[in-house]
């Protein structure tokens, strides 16, 4: 009795050990859905970075807000379920704020990575691949679409003058 005891214990401990894989966790290196990389440059001089003081942007029809103190590079999520998605940039300037509105245009393509982390999706930019939805410009002069497909945060994507 005490034979088929354990015999029985280590074909369910066999059984157990057989159903676990190597790649049921997904690690921490890989990379997910990308965000688009912006750059802020000088509209004077438009190969010198510019950091931007005191900006924040919201995102249209979300609650998320980020601010940005001084940086002159941010990284920004775009929307997994649409084809486009907007922004709003703050800015404060002497006492008073300034804001611009962008919309990105693109495509999804969803890319599977594998069973535990599952899928990723990258952003083909359309045609226009921004345009302003701001009637007036206030503190952003133009920008400049670097790099036509969001797959990495390797990159920068757009180009901001101000």
């Amino acid at each position: 009795m005490k034979n088929i005891l354990l015999i029985f214990f280590y074909l369910n401990l066999s059984l157990f050990s057989i159903q676990c894989e190597r790649d049921d966790i997904c690690l921490v290196e890989t990379q997910g859905t990308p965000m688009m990389i912006i750059e802020f440059f000088d509209k004077e001089n438009p190969s010198e970075l510019k950091p931007v003081d005191e900006i924040s942007i919201i995102g249209v029809e979300k609650d998320l807000l980020f601010t940005v103190l001084n940086s002159s590079k941010l990284s920004l999520p775009l929307k997994t379920q649409n084809n486009n998605t907007q922004y709003i940039f703050y800015k404060n300037k002497n006492d008073s704020i300034y804001s611009d509105i962008i919309q990105f245009n693109y495509q999804t393509n969803d890319i599977y990575i594998n069973r535990s982390c599952g899928f990723k999706t990258e952003y083909i930019l359309s045609n226009p691949p921004a345009i302003f939805i701001s009637e007036n410009l206030n503190w952003i002069d133009h920008f400049e679409v670097l790099t036509n497909i969001v797959s990495d945060e390797n990159q920068t994507h757009l180009a901001i003058y101000h």
